[in-house]
């Protein structure tokens, strides 16, 4: 992985911690164009695990 990857990654993750929840389906697919990319890439799976569980939180919020 190059370096621009990587920074990719750290941004996403960046993003996935301070998003809103109108950007959460956006930035979600982002997300899985990179892990398309690379698997293995951990800032991206932190990301996805991050974003995902403040999308549960929000369901469980307006029920």
């Amino acid at each position: 992985m190059d370096n621009s990857d990587n920074g990719n990654s750290k941004n996403l993750l960046k993003r996935a911690y301070t998003c809103k929840s109108n950007e959460f389906e956006s930035i979600l697919e982002k997300i899985d164009d990179e892990l398309s990319r690379n698997r293995k890439d951990q800032d991206a799976l932190t990301a996805k695990l991050v974003l995902t569980s403040k999308m549960a939180v929000k369901r469980l919020e307006s029920k």
